[in-house]
């Protein structure tokens, strides 16, 4: 049996923080919420995670993300607090890898 590694030292982790650095996001805090990983070998599949980050121009980034592979995915949902309707859209961007 592998040995199962930390959510900070495994590759989906490293690779979603370097993004942020490189982007010059300043990252105040990350607190894992959730993480799943796989039965067999105990990698990460997806992790639900509480984030505190701002970007270089300050704007404070969506405290909740989801992490999972290398896309980028945001569900947008919109609520017509008078008319109690319901809009939404979901944006994917899918890697160069074409995975």
């Amino acid at each position: 049996m592998s040995v199962i590694k930390p959510l900070t030292k495994t590759a989906i982790y490293q690779n979603w923080h370097r993004h942020l650095v490189e982007n010059k996001v300043t990252i105040n805090e990350i607190d894992p919420i959730y993480v799943h990983r796989a039965e067999k070998d105990g990698h990460v599949l997806y992790a639900l995670m509480k984030i505190d980050a701002l970007t270089p121009e300050g704007a404070r980034l969506n405290p909740i993300c989801f992490l999972k592979g290398d896309a980028v995915s945001v569900l947008v949902v919109l609520i017509d607090q008078q008319r109690k309707n319901t809009f939404s859209w979901f944006v994917s961007d899918v890697p160069a890898t074409g995975r």
